[in-house]
């Protein structure tokens, strides 16, 4: 009788193990799910984001209430964005990174180094751990030898 008892209480143990291995990898597998989704919407917010830069650089006065309208969606985009722990990246002037970078062209510029950012036409938006969300297309300097 103390046998077929340990057996049921190992028959037990087993089963409270796979039932709590079973609870953590359904949470991590939704976990997953849920992260790519909020990646694929905030993805296409970048556009939304990219395109009011566009139109707040179009604009012919950089006063008045268009431009204090646009930069204001702009503001709050990028606190909505924040919220989400994600920050804008300004890499004028930065070294080039390969992990946060894509190289549109190279020109010469006498002034700034080798490798050193002249100008973004897409900026990056980055993670609080640093992660990369998007890279930024940039303008690099590459100088004759």
């Amino acid at each position: 009788k103390k046998a077929d008892t340990t057996d049921w209480k190992d028959a037990y143990i087993r089963l409270a193990a796979d039932f709590d291995n079973h609870r953590k990898r359904t949470s991590k597998e939704f976990d997953d799910v849920r992260k790519r989704e909020r990646e694929k919407v905030i993805s296409a917010w970048l556009d939304v984001y990219d395109n009011t830069e566009r139109a707040i650089a179009a604009l012919p006065e950089k006063e008045g209430p268009w431009y204090e309208g646009f930069v204001s969606i702009l503001k709050q985009m990028d606190a909505c964005l924040a919220s989400f722990g994600i920050k804008v990246v300004d890499d004028t002037g930065a070294m080039f990174d390969a992990k946060r970078h894509e190289a549109m062209s190279a020109v010469p510029n006498p002034n700034m180094q080798n490798n050193q950012i002249l100008y973004g036409d897409r900026k990056s938006f980055v993670y609080e751990t640093g992660d990369v969300m998007r890279v930024a297309r940039v303008v690099v300097v590459r100088n004759p030898s």
